[in-house]
C-alpha cells in the first residue's frame, strides 16, 4: 500500500469505528425485562471492559486488547463491540482468520451492523481478496451509504480489477461525500495515468488538488 492508502488504518478510524455511543450497543431484544440494579452493574462492567479494550488497541497493545475483548465476551457473547475490536485487533496483529472469524460472528448476530462489515472489508483488503472485500464494502454501504472510507476502498479495488471507471465513480463519490479527503484526489492521479491513453491534464489537476489537502508529495507520481 501507498503512504496515503495506509492511512486508512491510523487510530483515528479506530476511535470512529468503536467510539462515543457505538461502544454502549448491545443486541438485546426489544422484550427483553425492565433492567435490574444488578444488570445495571453488569452492564457497567461491560462498558467498561470495551473501554479498556479500546485504549488498548489504541495503544497498539493488540494481544492485551484481544484478551480484554475476549474477556468481555465471556460476559456478554453478543457484544457487537468487542466483538468488532477483537477483530481489529487481530487484524491489526496478522492474525486474520482469527479476524475474520470474530466479525462474522458479530454479523451471524447482527446482519446490517454496518462497522463489522467495513473492518471485515478492511480483513479481506490486507489480504488481498479483492471479490470478498468488495462485497463487504458494498454491504456497509447499504446500511452506511455516507461512509466515505468504504467507497475509497471500492475504488482502489475497482482499480486493481481494472474496473477503471467504477474506480473513477468511487473515488468521486468519495469527494462528494468528504471534499477535504486528499487521498482520493491522489488516488485519482494514480488512475488517470494508467488509462490508455493517459489523461495528463486530470491527473496533474487531481495529484494538485491533493497537495492542497495535505497529501504528502509523491516523487514518483511527480515524474
Amino acid at each position: 500500500l501507498s503512504p496515503e492508502e495506509q492511512q486508512l488504518f491510523s487510530d483515528p478510524q479506530v476511535k470512529e469505528l468503536l467510539g462515543g455511543a457505538a461502544i454502549k450497543a448491545t443486541l438485546m431484544a426489544q422484550n427483553d425485562p425492565v433492567p435490574t440494579k444488578s444488570d445495571a452493574a453488569d452492564s457497567t462492567a461491560v462498558d467498561a471492559l470495551v473501554k479498556k479494550g479500546n485504549e488498548a488497541l489504541q495503544a497498539k497493545n493488540y494481544d492485551e486488547a484481544a484478551k480484554v475483548y475476549e474477556e468481555t465476551l465471556r460476559a456478554e457473547p453478543k457484544n457487537a463491540s468487542a466483538l468488532i475490536g477483537l477483530g481489529m485487533a487481530h487484524q491489526r496483529a496478522g492474525r486474520y482468520a482469527e479476524a475474520e472469524a470474530a466479525l462474522k460472528k458479530c454479523l451471524a448476530y447482527d446482519s446490517e451492523n454496518a462497522n463489522a462489515a467495513f473492518t471485515l472489508g478492511v480483513v479481506l483488503f490486507k489480504q488481498e481478496k479483492w471479490s470478498d472485500a468488495m462485497t463487504w464494502f458494498e454491504k456497509c454501504l447499504s446500511v452506511d451509504t455516507k461512509n466515505s472510507q468504504a467507497h475509497h476502498y471500492l475504488g482502489i479495488i475497482a482499480n486493481r480489477l481494472g474496473l477503471l471507471q467504477r474506480a473513477e465513480k468511487e473515488f468521486k463519490t468519495v469527494l462528494a461525500l468528504d471534499p477535504a479527503f486528499g487521498e482520493a484526489h491522489f488516488n485519482l492521479a494514480v488512475l488517470y495515468i494508467t488509462w490508455d491513453p493517459p489523461q495528463w491534464d486530470k491527473a496533474q489537476a487531481e495529484y494538485k488538488d491533493a497537495l492542497s489537502k495535505g497529501v504528502t508529495a509523491d516523487e514518483n507520481l511527480e515524474k
